[in-house]
């Protein structure tokens, strides 16, 4: 059933994508295989955070780089993102460490697992949890980017007169168009995963104190909060990078637009 649904989806991507739906399967199977090895080095020990790190540029590269082509959207897509990983980074380990969330939680059934499964992993949970964030965040805000950035892109190409306070007044605007649908989406699709849980809970009986207190509770809800806060930071981030590299009059902005430009030509 499973390699059925796989086909499917692989067919509809080709059919409804044509070229571009063919490059969109290559890089899913890239990510796939990057992700694998990536829990693989994790589980062996290697340092989380290198290895996210590595990953996430490895991501980067292949869902904006690859798939859209080495364009001014894709550049500025990925500059926002690195940003915003970087501004939240700190934040999340520090949050992670502070409430203590890793690990099992309290639905887990730690003491029928600890009795069967070894937890000497020598594996640091508290940065395996860090790294997860990092990952859920990755994925929220690489499409809010590159949806920002290619209006924006769009926008100035239609009007290349535009100067950088039309250009950031026009991003802000879409910007707040696609804020409350992907809130709204990052909710949905969490409390969609998490419809099992929510099940739990009402079985255990759980009440609404003792939920707030629910470490499984706030592993989710921090999913939640980490991934709408990159979303709302990229959309202004966003705005600003590629507004800043199509108008610039700075040497290293005029070079890269012209050196994108030829290699758009070259690709095109």
């Amino acid at each position: 059933m499973l390699l059925a649904l796989g086909i499917i989806l692989v067919v509809l991507m080709v059919v409804v994508g044509g070229d571009r739906g063919v490059g969109s399967v290559l890089a899913l199977i890239a990510n796939m295989v990057i992700m694998f090895f990536a829990i693989k080095l994790i589980s062996m020990g290697v340092n989380p955070y290198v290895i996210v790190l590595l990953a996430s540029l490895l991501f980067l590269s292949v869902t904006l780089i690859y798939q859209n082509g080495t364009n001014m959207k894709s550049l500025a897509a990925v500059i926002a993102v690195i940003i915003v990983m970087v501004i939240l980074t700190c934040f999340i380990a520090v949050v992670v460490n502070k409430t203590r969330i890793a690990g099992y939680s309290e639905v887990d059934r730690y003491e029928e697992i600890t009795m069967y499964v070894s937890t000497n992993i020598s594996v640091k949970m508290d940065q395996v949890m860090v790294c997860v964030v990092l990952l859920g965040l990755l994925g929220a805000i690489m499409d809010t980017s590159i949806a920002i950035t290619t209006a924006v892109y769009e926008i100035h190409r239609n009007n290349p007169h535009f100067g950088s306070k039309q250009l950031l007044r026009s991003g802000r605007n879409v910007g707040k168009d696609i804020m409350g649908t992907t809130v709204n989406t990052l909710l949905l699709a969490t409390v969609g995963e998490t419809i099992m849980l929510n099940v739990l809970y009402l079985k255990f009986h759980y009440t609404f104190a003792k939920l707030l207190n629910s470490k499984s509770f706030f592993q989710e809800f921090c999913l939640i909060i980490f991934s709408n806060i990159g979303c709302l930071l990229i959309i202004p981030i966003s705005n600003r990078v590629i507004s800043y590299l199509l108008v610039s009059d700075l040497k290293v902005a005029v070079w890269l637009r012209h050196y994108l430009a030829k290699k758009e030509e070259e690709e095109g």
